[in-house]
């Protein structure tokens, strides 16, 4: 029997590879090389079933007690790969698989595809590196920019893994920042109900820190005018995604094909798409 050694050998590659990404701890230096390029199919595969893969949830003060490489150790990758898990149980939790693609991709962009400014963007509370995960906005008013309080689950593990190798392309179109309008406006009438019953009416004498309301929630619309002022930043939504679960931040220029958001209401959730 004649073998073809050229189809032989991308065979023993293909096989190769699936067994590496299936079997060996990713390493931090790997975790930066993702182009963002990447074509494979985006569904979870059997053996990836919800698990928890740690079990260390913030506590009342707001911080995750165990080290990220503590918990990094546990879970079984490297540091970059489960802080990038924990962003994803933490702000994508339960969602579907695109729009917890595009939020982790939004992060990984955030920390400019760098394994250790992934770690100082999870840390950072304020401006101050605490190293230490937790809450997005802490008990004394103080904010990271996106939440590490909750524990990942194998699921998050793979999607961190399948964005950081480059394996799926880009779901985001390059954000940087996103939130979403259903959880963000209920958050913000809570906030402001807290605040109402402690302070007044007079939004202009409420205190900005220590408020025994948690950190300021702003309004939707707010946060679109704020995110996009002067002009350089747009806010937009994905076809994937429903506009009311999920709004993306980025520089202009747009991509083609979406329309920016900059002058429009989200709390209606009227909002152009692409």
């Amino acid at each position: 029997m004649t073998v073809d050694r050229k189809k032989l050998g991308a065979g023993l590659l293909v096989a190769g590879g699936l067994l590496w990404f299936m079997f060996r701890r990713r390493d931090d230096a790997d975790a930066g090389t993702g182009s963002g390029a990447g074509s494979a199919s985006m569904a979870y595969p059997s053996y990836v079933t919800g698990r928890k893969v740690t079990n260390s949830p913030a506590g009342t003060d707001g911080f995750v007690r165990a080290t990220p490489a503590a918990l990094a150790a546990q879970a079984g990758v490297g540091t970059a790969a489960y802080t990038l898990s924990r962003f994803l149980g933490s702000e994508a939790g339960s969602r579907p698989l695109a729009e917890k693609a595009a939020i982790g991709w939004t992060i990984w962009n955030k920390a400019g595809r760098d394994p250790g400014r992934l770690l100082t963007l999870a840390t950072r509370v304020s401006g101050q590196d605490t190293g230490l995960y937790g809450m997005q906005g802490m008990p004394d008013g103080r904010n990271r920019y996106a939440s590490t309080r909750q524990d990942p689950t194998d699921r998050d593990v793979y999607v961190a893994s399948m964005i950081m190798s480059g394996n799926w392309s880009d779901l985001s179109r390059g954000a940087d920042q996103f939130y979403n309008p259903s959880a963000q406006l209920a958050a913000h009438r809570r906030w402001s109900a807290c605040m109402t019953s402690r302070y007044g009416t007079n939004t202009a004498t409420w205190p900005s820190l220590n408020t025994g309301c948690g950190a300021r929630n702003q309004h939707p619309d707010v946060i679109v005018a704020n995110w996009t002022s002067g002009g350089s930043r747009e806010a937009y939504s994905i076809p994937e995604v429903p506009a009311d679960k999920l709004i993306l931040f980025r520089d202009r220029p747009a991509v083609a094909g979406l329309r920016g958001l900059s002058s429009v209401s989200v709390v209606g959730y009227q909002i152009g798409r692409a």
